[in-house]
């Protein structure tokens, strides 16, 4: 498998037949044909992942995948957020900090509805201060400040 991936010809999608002979080599069955084929080695992960009209595998390792949508969007595709997504759930002061980044970038109306949000938010009984939001224990606090 490393010298598959080493080989500098990178992922490619894999026929059925090949995977077929893959599996046999590997002594599983092959009928029906598995959704997935997980292979790991020391330092190397890589799954082959039947794709939806069933009819080959795309290979995919953390950094790449032979799919379409990975070969057209140059990212991440849902195969290798399947397979190998860092489970980093952000906070709900993570996603207000990040709204309030992207603002800028979002349709006037959207940003008029937002002030009108927030300034309804800060007659409030107790938002008198505005919004602050509440950083993950262990965290600073500064990490966290809403940039006016």
């Amino acid at each position: 498998m490393e010298r598959l991936l080493d080989s500098g010809r990178g992922v490619t999608t894999q026929r059925i037949e090949s995977v077929k002979s893959l599996l046999a080599f590997m002594g599983r069955a092959n009928n029906p044909l598995p959704k997935f084929v997980e292979m790991k080695a020391e330092d190397s992960h890589v799954v082959l992942v039947q794709s939806s009209k069933k009819d080959c595998y795309y290979m995919t390792t953390p950094k790449t995948c032979s799919c379409p949508a990975a070969t057209f969007r140059q990212g991440p595709c849902k195969h290798q957020s399947r397979f190998f997504s860092k489970s980093t759930k952000q906070t709900m002061a993570e996603t207000l900090v990040q709204a309030d980044q992207n603002l800028s970038k979002m349709p006037e109306s959207y940003q008029r509805m937002v002030r009108a949000v927030r300034e309804a938010a800060s007659s409030e009984p107790g938002m008198s201060s505005g919004f602050r939001p509440v950083c993950p224990e262990g965290e600073s606090l500064s990490d966290f400040d809403r940039v006016s």
